[in-house]
């Protein structure tokens, strides 16, 4: 044996272990595999130690225990850190270990793209501890999520984003999800659904499985997407900052985008029964409107907060205007500070925000049926108020996450003093739009609708009831 070739095999994945394998069967080297780990372990099977569902033996075998049948391989578990050629000598982190023949198999790295923050912050997928620390990081989480009782926090807790979609990223996605439908409701009853978040599959292809079969990728795609599992594909993942995750087409993984968009949608349906309400002479329609509306005031009410709190508590776009061109930057508490260096702003938020509130609350209680109104006006102020708090005070207003230094302030935005001047005399217009908007609701609203107009034809013939 000692007169036969050394071959040093470094890495003792399949591709190592095989070449061990094939070699040791011909008898004709002396083979030595070296590795960082002592064992080797089944990658396929990695997002099942991550979910919890398997251990570290099920999935891995120590080398030495499969050597046993090999005369002519050897094991040596070490880190390379330099390889000589011009010695045929490996230095290792216990020694130094001479070669004749030096095969690399030590597998691929995680690619970040060069991005630091992804880098730093964003968890592998490649080893056992990689999974038993994504393991402790899932459960550590749903613990957290169980103390508190700040409903975003906890989803945003629960909340995964898995990039890459690839064979790991879609067992991975998959099997989240059935822990959120299934086993985290019933070994955490503390949860709600709702309060387990979302799970994101981002890839750069335009399809999940991306090597394999079309008819593969779409019964994949058809699984997850009716698992919960939100695909965001044909995007990459730009950046990593504040707990937010960038794609490249300017999305951001935040919470807050949905509890505003959720907010939103029924403040619009509670605005619509108002109007309902207001207009319509019924009493089975209004019985069942202010009934509507107290199932559509609720939830606007709880995402609408949280929406607040969240970006008065988060950092702010703010702009540098002593710096040419005029800079952007992330400011803690800007959103926040904006309201309280300009009172008046402050103070129409808060005058928006009761009016909507009373409007709703008096409807509910019978106190009166022109809700809309205070609703409706308060809908506006709020807007407006929140609108110039991005807008003014050295805010940018349209941000840009994939560049700061692109986004939109007043300072690179601004009409021409000529287009500023004219706009300005159009706006004398507005007291006459105005006029007429309000005259023509007049006239809409002077007549309350009975049930009788719904159901009268347009020849004047009656429906049938039913």
């Amino acid at each position: 044996m000692e007169n036969k070739k050394h071959i040093v095999i470094v890495g003792g994945g399949f591709a190592g272990l095989e070449l061990v394998k094939v070699l040791n069967r011909s008898g004709k080297y002396k083979i030595t595999l070296v590795d960082m780990n002592n064992y080797n372990f089944f990658p396929p099977l990695l997002y099942q130690l991550a979910a919890g569902f398997m251990e570290p033996s099920s999935i891995s075998y120590p080398f030495r225990r499969l050597f046993r049948k090999y005369k002519n391989a050897r094991f040596r578990m070490a880190t390379l850190r330099e390889v000589v050629p011009s010695e045929n000598k490996l230095i290792l982190s216990n020694g130094e270990l001479h070669y004749d023949v030096l095969v690399m198999a030590t597998g691929a790295e995680s690619n970040f793209f060069g991005n630091k923050d992804v880098e730093e912050k964003a968890m592998p997928m490649k080893t056992v501890g990689d999974a038993l620390m994504l393991r402790n990081l899932v459960y550590t989480r749903l613990e957290r999520a169980t103390r508190t009782e700040d409903k975003e926090l906890r989803r945003k807790l629960l909340s995964f984003a898995i990039a890459g979609a690839g064979p790991t990223g879609v067992e991975l996605s998959g099997i989240f999800a059935e822990m959120k439908q299934n086993i985290m409701r019933k070994d955490y009853p503390e949860l709600t659904y709702d309060d387990l978040g979302d799970i994101y599959l981002i890839d750069g292809q335009n399809t999940v499985l991306a090597p394999m079969s079309k008819k593969a990728q779409a019964y994949t795609e058809k699984i997850l997407l009716k698992k919960g599992v939100k695909l965001k594909l044909g995007v990459l993942v730009t950046d990593f900052v504040n707990d937010e995750v960038h794609l490249s087409d300017g999305t951001i993984l935040d919470a807050r985008n949905l509890m505003l968009g959720i907010a939103v949608c029924f403040l619009a349906r509670a605005l619509g029964l108002l109007y309902f309400i207001n207009l319509i002479d019924d009493d089975i329609i209004l019985k069942r409107a202010r009934r509507l509306l107290l199932y559509n005031a609720i939830p606007f009410v709880i995402f609408f907060v949280a929406f607040v709190v969240s970006i008065f508590l988060s950092d702010g776009f703010a702009v540098d205007p002593t710096s040419t061109p005029a800079r952007v930057y992330l400011q803690p508490h800007k959103y926040l500070l904006n309201f309280l260096q300009m009172p008046v702003l402050l103070v129409a938020f808060l005058v928006g925000v009761v009016a909507v509130l009373f409007g709703i609350i008096a409807t509910l209680l019978r106190r009166t049926r022109r809700g809309i109104w205070f609703a409706g006006i308060g809908s506006i102020l709020t807007v407006l108020a929140l609108l110039l708090n991005v807008g003014y005070n050295n805010t940018s207003f349209y941000p840009s996450v994939a560049d700061l230094q692109s986004s939109l302030t007043i300072y690179n935005s601004s009409s021409s003093e000529f287009t500023l001047k004219v706009m300005s005399v159009v706006s004398l217009l507005i007291p006459f739009v105005v006029a007429y908007i309000w005259y023509a609701w007049r006239a809409m609203d002077k007549k309350k609708m009975t049930i009788a107009e719904f159901e009268e034809q347009p020849d004047g013939e009656e429906q049938e009831r039913y």
